[in-house]
């Protein structure tokens, strides 16, 4: 939920520097870091041991792709410079609230 009200305050910003871009990164930082202190232990808990290597290293590919993401944003001089990895963040948020929802 963090990452939706970060996505939320981040996108209508005007310029990179603004109040409401720092705000937003705040809250998106506490839950990048909240989730990064205890995923990892979690899948390795509830995953079975064939598949538990996959798992974890599965959640480190998708830290990759970010980057990945990040890096191919930035040489762009206009406001979607940083408006493309904040949308792709909101698109992470709908997957993960309505995955639950298809799959039961």
């Amino acid at each position: 939920m963090l990452d939706l009200r970060s996505v939320i305050v981040q996108t209508p910003a005007t310029t990179v520097n603004s109040p409401t871009q720092a705000l937003g990164l705040i809250v998106a930082g506490l839950g990048v870091g909240l989730v990064s202190a205890t995923i990892i232990m979690y899948i390795s808990e509830i995953s079975p041991r064939k598949v538990r290597r996959a798992s974890v290293s599965g959640f480190q590919f998708c830290i990759l792709l970010a980057s990945v993401v990040v890096y191919a944003a930035q040489s762009r001089q206009d406001p979607s410079q940083y408006r493309i990895p904040i949308v792709l963040q909101l698109a992470w948020v709908h997957w993960s609230i309505l995955n639950p929802l298809v799959i039961s």
